[in-house]
């Protein structure tokens, strides 16, 4: 079962409870995890709210893509003779010409990319953390954070062409896989052999001249 196809499955129990016990089903929820958090972290020091975060994130993470349009279920696809749902996220411009500029590198220069990008914020973010205090670690975290927000849903293939929404959808390809378009030569009708017509015309000179001949 594909991501997509579980996304479908949660909202669509989700939104077949009663609209009075919705919102009550993510609150106990919650605190159900977060009683879970507190009986760790007094037992064994457990992180306060880590547990709660995880459990928010993982609300959002289910309940996000179905809210924004970005899953096209079955019953949609079914017209077109694919019953399954699919991720089908309207992408940015600039995240498209991203991952393909990306793409279009040398293999040698492509891996050093995302390293250099958190190199150059991991030494910003230690200047930052040595004059200014700045929390130590967090640009790292964000630009990690950044690069797997436009990295990830490219190579997934659940980013929509430039298109009408849903139409097609951009999947990473290896760069051994690219093909290039080959010029084929038009076939061209061979020509008409010489004695399909040569024998018409020698029956009808023979029919002219026995005419002239009576």
């Amino acid at each position: 079962m594909t991501f997509a196809q579980r996304v479908e499955k949660l909202n669509a129990w989700y939104e077949g409870l009663p609209e009075d016990w919705r919102f009550q089903a993510i609150v106990w929820f919650l605190v159900v995890i977060s009683a879970i958090n507190m009986t760790l972290t007094i037992a064994i020091r457990f992180p306060f709210g880590l547990l709660t975060l995880i459990a928010i994130i993982a609300v959002a993470i289910v309940r996000a893509p179905q809210v924004m349009g970005w899953v096209k279920s079955g019953s949609a696809r079914a017209a077109s003779g694919v019953s399954a749902a699919r991720m089908e996220i309207q992408p940015y411009g600039w995240v498209t010409n991203v991952n393909r500029w990306y793409d279009g590198l040398p293999e040698t220069r492509s891996a050093w990319v995302p390293v250099g990008v958190l190199l150059i914020a991991g030494a910003l973010n230690m200047i930052f953390t040595v004059k200014y205090g700045f929390p130590f670690g967090l640009l790292f975290l964000l630009a990690l954070l950044a690069l797997i927000a436009i990295r990830a849903p490219y190579s997934a293939g659940w980013l929509a062409t430039s298109g009408s929404r849903g139409e097609g959808m951009i999947a990473a390809q290896p760069r051994e896989q690219i093909s290039h378009d080959v010029h084929v030569e038009p076939v061209r009708p061979a020509p008409a052999p010489l004695h399909a017509t040569a024998a018409p015309i020698a029956r009808d000179e023979g029919a002219a001249t026995q005419d002239q001949s009576i």
